[in-house]
């Protein structure tokens, strides 16, 4: 009570520096349930002059005791109001959550702690291999991830990974799930089945606020199997439609070294550009290109979009 009024208790404990290493100037941080934050400064907590309160703060409540992670020199957390760098938590103290890394799909997170926050599982993965931040969320009957790009801090999210809890082992990861342990991330298929993605990127007001006819889109896509099915839809004025039906796709048998007959098995290459022109339609504004995919042996990489469409000479 000396320290946190708000009381509570004592949530998790971690150490937070300002120059990413394990030198004197690393500092002891204490969460607690009510989102109560102290930190200590020194080396030794059995003298006072040794070891010295910085500060108490106020930040959000943490969802869980597995709630933060080493990120770089800060301290990532979870907590109600998103995924808080430490530093910028105690720098907004509540006043904004636009500190949070998790700015970007608030509205997914506040719905996802304000449903799921007593579920066990919320855990983060920094996994450097695929310059990717896991945010593990336990939802009813299973679990999903929020996935942050590190290095354009895009998110997306992933399906179909009931992982109770992740690990990093070298520069492989790793999850365990129901009665077993399971590697993540590795292969082009969900032992076995196809895996499908969505992908919808940003409204755009081409031509500025005017209404235009859409009448054709080229997704550029590179990809280093022609057998990977691709659906297309445009989404109008930010109504966010799935297009209908599932992607086909036909996979393509490559050869196994010392098992496929010489100068007749098929090698798999590297990635291929496509740049299909498609025809699309509808009147609208803004627009934005939704995209499905389905393999369950290539790779594919959406680098960009093209538009064909015509312009109408006012706002009505």
């Amino acid at each position: 009570a000396s320290l946190f009024n708000k009381g509570g208790y004592l949530m998790a404990m971690g150490t937070w520096t300002i120059d990413s290493g394990s030198g004197m100037d690393d500092h002891a941080v204490f969460f607690t349930s009510e989102g109560q934050v102290a930190i200590y400064q020194g080396i030794d907590p059995s003298t006072a002059a040794g070891f010295v309160l910085v500060g108490v703060y106020d930040i959000g409540q943490p969802v869980t005791r597995n709630c933060f992670v080493k990120y770089g020199s800060d301290l990532l957390l979870i907590c109600r109001d998103g995924v808080m760098p430490l530093s910028a938590a105690l720098q907004s103290s509540r006043v904004t959550t636009k500190v949070s890394i998790t700015d970007k799909i608030q509205q997914a997170m506040s719905e996802a702690t304000g449903t799921w926050a007593g579920n066990y599982g919320w855990q983060l993965q920094v996994f450097p291999e695929k310059n990717a931040l896991i945010l593990n969320v336990p939802v009813l009957g299973g679990q999903q991830q929020f996935v942050m790009n590190t290095l354009g801090g895009s998110w997306c999210r992933f399906l179909g990974w009931n992982a109770s809890c992740f690990v990093q082992s070298g520069s492989r990861l790793f999850f365990g799930t129901a009665g077993k342990v399971v590697e993540a991330w590795v292969g082009a298929n969900d032992s076995g089945i196809a895996i499908t993605g969505n992908a919808l990127p940003s409204f755009q007001y081409h031509s500025g606020m005017v209404q235009k006819r859409y009448t054709m889109a080229r997704p550029i896509i590179t990809t280093d199997s022609p057998g990977i099915g691709v659906l297309l839809g445009l989404n109008l004025d930010f109504s966010i439609v799935e297009p209908v039906g599932s992607p086909t796709f036909s996979p393509v048998a490559v050869a196994i070294w010392d098992v496929a007959t010489w100068d007749d098995g098929i090698w798999s290459g590297g990635l291929t550009l496509r740049k299909d022109w498609n025809t699309i339609g509808g009147v609208g504004y803004a627009a934005a290109l939704f995209l499905k995919v389905q393999t369950n042996t290539a790779q594919l990489r959406w680098a960009s979009v093209d538009y064909v469409y015509e312009p109408g000479q006012g706002i009505l």
